[in-house]
């Protein structure tokens, strides 16, 4: 995790312009190169970003996960107290980025709890039930 943080972004990123895909960098050019070299298909390499969809159909049930799930790790990575980054994230300007935001601290804990501290995804489904009841 930290090793991704301090990477700087020149090595992260490679100039490589593109016609199809309308850039001019290519991002994730380290990951890129280990896909290459383990023998993933360059379609799959490639392929167009689709990102995160983000929509009101379960905004309440990650608004309402989001204030009743620890934050503890994210906090500590973060070094900041956990209430004082909740109270960040839902004071955003826009509904939009207040979920935008929610996705990013839910998902940066999660991946802790699963790479880090080696937790398995059913006992953080547990922790969302949990915190949804």
């Amino acid at each position: 995790m930290k090793l991704a943080l301090n990477t700087p972004y020149f090595k992260k990123t490679s100039f490589k312009p593109s016609f199809k895909s309308k850039t001019l960098f290519s991002n994730k050019a380290i990951l890129k190169r280990i896909a290459n070299s383990k023998g993933i298909p360059k379609k799959i390499i490639n392929r167009r970003k689709i990102g995160t969809l983000i929509s009101d159909v379960n905004f309440e049930n990650e608004l309402k996960c989001f204030k009743n799930i620890s934050l503890e790790n994210a906090s500590s990575l973060l070094q900041i107290n956990q209430n004082e980054l909740k109270e960040c994230v839902l004071m955003s300007v826009s509904k939009w980025e207040i979920k935008r935001q929610i996705w990013n601290m839910l998902s940066l804990e999660f991946i802790i709890n699963m790479f880090i501290n080696g937790d398995h995804f059913s006992v953080l489904e547990e922790r969302i039930k949990k915190a949804l009841h």
